[in-house]
């Protein structure tokens, strides 16, 4: 019975079981498992051609109707196949694009493609870097569009920029020049002008380009300060223009939404000096008009988000891709016997993971420095969830003053990063706290813990890329983070003592109780 199903085809066994009159019940069991493993077999090799020809031509060009034998060489021609896949997409998420892809086809011509136009892209961007905005590109559909509107966007506001500042420039050159010939100037200066009492807040003079776009505007003073009402879209600019007369505050580049006599609405940046005229103290409202200048950056914005989604979508078509790999890995790790056949694709199993960690990353990397830094206070990134949860059974200390950092909005990855290192590699760690210092009008924040902290000879390494015992991205990630707003790191903890992270922030760029050091 065994030998008439190994070598004859299926039909034939059937025939076996009809006609003999002697099989008894043990000879259909054992049929019934012998043709269960034949069927197996051909399940296998369907499965194993299938992937072969998905990968090389793009489509299938399997025929239902037919099951044909895959041998040991096209089994291991596919196991390598999708390694090198796999290491050619793990040396472009690491951003190396002159890696080469040995295999030809449909898929191949894909890739390659893709590595083609990443190559091109980058040369471009290096191009933007170093200030040559002539180029565009046709090449990626509609990010062709939204790229070459980026490039034109920053060349006319650089243009703009250079010659506002020129104008600012020699608009306060003159000023400081001659402070006699003071009303003089004022009118010479292309931005809108106001003067006005400390005291009181009333109008001492305004320039004719500042009547020309507000109007003839007139104000007895306080307790109205009707002006500043007036000119300003919503209350709140309005109340901050009066604290400048009232309370002697200071702006310098103040983002406000005004009112022109025509009802149009444009975005002005305010610059206020306080000035002596005939013995009045007297406050002087320069108003420049960054609308254009305004609207080109949140155009660059939603650039910046186009870009974004397009990573996204990226990315998820990557883990797609990569799951689908990692599955017909685990195919032929569990239906192969051959030891050597199971530890290829056990290491394929284990790559596909270091491409989802990989990928991950980036997914997190590419959202720093697209939004403004915020004021961010310690306590309160201290007290999220992701981090408190981590810290079970840990005794977790930071300073009771309000301390708050100007930082990306990031800055909590930095922190549960920190706290996450400690927990990873601390071994020991049942402490970890939070203290800060004034050094040279600099704030140092340190991180320390009571773990196994950092040898000597690791401590200039562990801020590089990839370095470390697990993804190597968590402090060099924490870098770059805090590198946005011009705040360094350092490790400088004593080994088998614990870490100890100094974290500098220059003055400006933190304020205790709500004071900008």
């Amino acid at each position: 019975m065994t030998e008439g199903i190994k070598s004859s085809s299926i039909l034939a066994s059937l025939d076996i079981l009809i006609t003999n009159p002697d099989l008894t019940r043990d000879d259909l069991v054992n049929f019934r498992e012998e043709l269960k493993e034949y069927l197996e077999s051909k399940t296998s090799t369907r499965v194993l051609s299938e992937i072969k020809n998905q990968l090389i031509n793009g489509k299938s060009q399997f025929d239902s109707d037919f099951l044909s034998d895959t041998d040991l060489k096209d089994f291991l021609a596919i196991i390598e196949m999708i390694s090198s896949f796999q290491n050619f997409l793990q040396q472009l998420s690491a951003g190396n694009l002159n890696e080469s892809y040995p295999y030809k086809g449909y898929t191949a011509g894909l890739i390659k493609s893709l590595q083609s136009n990443l190559r091109h892209l980058s040369w471009h961007a290096s191009e933007i870097a170093d200030g040559v905005l002539i180029h565009k590109i046709d090449f990626m559909g509609d990010f062709s569009g939204s790229f070459n509107q980026m490039v034109e966007s920053i060349n006319v506001a650089r243009q703009q920029l250079m010659k506002q500042e020129e104008e600012l420039r020699r608009a306060y050159d003159i000023v400081k020049e001659n402070y006699n010939k003071f009303k003089t100037i004022l009118e010479e200066i292309p931005d809108p002008i106001i003067w006005v009492q400390n005291i009181d807040g009333k109008i001492i003079g305004k320039n004719k380009l500042f009547e020309k776009t507000f109007g003839d505007i007139q104000d007895i003073g306080a307790p109205s300060i009707s002006w500043a009402d007036t000119i300003c879209a919503n209350q709140k600019d309005a109340d901050v223009l009066k604290k400048v007369i009232l309370h002697g505050d200071m702006l310098c580049g103040y983002e406000i939404l005004l009112v022109s006599k025509t009802q149009s609405m444009f975005y002005g940046s305010v610059v206020t000096s306080s000035l002596l005229l005939n013995d009045t103290s007297t406050s002087l409202f320069i108003i420049h008009d960054i609308d254009g200048i305004k609207r080109t950056k949140e155009s660059l914005s939603q650039v910046l988000k186009k870009l974004s989604l397009l990573n996204r979508i990226t990315k998820h078509d990557i883990l797609n891709k990569v799951t689908a790999i990692l599955l017909l890995a685990e195919l032929i790790r569990d239906q192969v016997h051959d030891p050597h056949i199971r530890s290829l694709a056990e290491d394929v199993l284990k790559s596909g993971k270091d491409i989802e960690n990989l990928i991950e990353f980036t997914g997190q990397y590419q959202e720093l420095g697209i939004y403004d830094p915020v004021w961010q206070n310690l306590g309160d990134v201290v007290a999220q969830d992701s981090i408190q949860n981590m810290v079970t059974g840990i005794v977790l200390s930071h300073p009771k003053e309000r301390l708050e950092i100007y930082a990306d909005r990031m800055f909590e990855k930095v922190i549960y990063n920190l706290v996450e290192n400690s927990i990873r590699h601390g071994k020991t760690v049942t402490y970890i706290d939070f203290s800060f210092s004034i050094q040279d009008e600099n704030l140092v924040l340190v991180y320390s813990d009571n773990g196994i902290g950092i040898a000597n000879d690791e401590k200039s390494d562990v801020f590089i890329q990839g370095y470390g015992k697990n993804t190597g991205m968590g402090l060099f990630f924490i870098k770059d983070i805090l590198s946005i707003t011009n705040i360094s790191i350092r490790e400088c903890g004593i080994y088998g003592k614990g870490v100890r992270f100094e974290i500098c922030i220059p003055q400006g760029v933190y304020r205790r109780n709500g004071l900008t050091e």
